[in-house]
């Protein structure tokens, strides 16, 4: 039958006696399946510490006071059925996983009444897609660092170019994260993204405190070898940086954000209350 508000109520009727046994019915069970369609904006507290490689729960936490004699049926997630909102995804940024369901009904309450309050998640869980977020920044961070060993290539006389030119990545890398940083909220806490940016700022210090450091050798050949020794060793450097940058987010963050748990109804449940009806 249609309720209010577009809610509509099914009745199931389940019997655990044989047929030709009407004295039997009161033993019959009766399910009753809710299904109340809507339209809503919901906020979610997201966790950004490894953006953009993130995994995050999005939420929908629920209180209803039902009777005790009441017994909500779990969601089945072995049950293997197509998943509806898997279809009907449209977010272009995030790829869906999964949803599931848990209710704390089956958890003992010491309310007096004969009603109680049932707490219940539904959370679906979604991948934040990191191509574009990889190939627009961290990709192109990364072709700045590689391009700033060409310093190396002017004459270890023209001091001043080599430090005014290195000055320069340094001050192109500022001016790209600071346009990047927009499209984040204020955090306390460094991102993935934030900490690269940091080794990125780090590098290009090095390199500034090499070339200071070749400058001051009197010898022309040594600085000319010091300098080849320098462009090699940050080459190499920045290549293993980046080769365990890509496996510590491939070992680590990639089975770290997948393993992130919702919030359980059971283990976050507000102390018991009592109704009076």
């Amino acid at each position: 039958w249609e309720g209010p508000e577009g809610a509509r109520y099914q009745c199931l009727c389940t019997p655990h006696a044989k047929e030709g046994q009407p004295e039997n019915q009161e033993k019959y069970a009766l399910v009753v399946e809710l299904t109340y369609i809507t339209r809503a904006d919901f906020r979610e507290t997201l966790e950004l510490q490894n953006f953009p490689f993130d995994v995050q729960w999005f939420q929908i936490k629920m209180r209803a006071e039902q009777s005790k004699q009441v017994k909500m049926i779990p969601f089945d997630a072995d049950e293997k059925q197509e998943d509806p909102l898997k279809e009907k995804w449209e977010n272009s940024e995030w790829v869906y996983k999964n949803t599931m369901c848990k209710d704390d009904s089956s958890k003992p309450t010491d309310a007096l009444d004969e009603s109680h309050v049932v707490h219940m998640t539904i959370a679906c869980r979604a991948k934040r897609r990191s191509t574009a977020y990889v190939a627009r920044i961290l990709g192109v961070l990364a072709i700045i660092l590689l391009l700033s060993l060409c310093i190396f290539a002017i004459p270890p006389e023209d001091f001043g170019d080599r430090l005014g030119n290195a000055l320069t990545v340094l001050l192109t890398i500022t001016a790209y994260t600071l346009v990047v940083g927009d499209s984040l909220p204020t955090l306390g806490y460094l991102t993935f993204l934030d900490q690269f940016t940091l080794i990125s700022y780090a590098c290009i210090g090095i390199i500034i405190l090499q070339l200071t450091l070749i400058n001051v050798a009197e010898d022309h050949e040594m600085r000319n070898l010091l300098g080849v020794w320098c462009a090699i060793g940050n080459a190499l450097a920045l290549l293993l940086m980046l080769g365990s940058l890509m496996a510590y987010v491939h070992k680590v963050i990639t089975p770290k954000e997948e393993g992130k748990k919702f919030d359980d109804p059971c283990e976050s449940r507000e102390p018991p209350m009592n109704f009076t009806k």
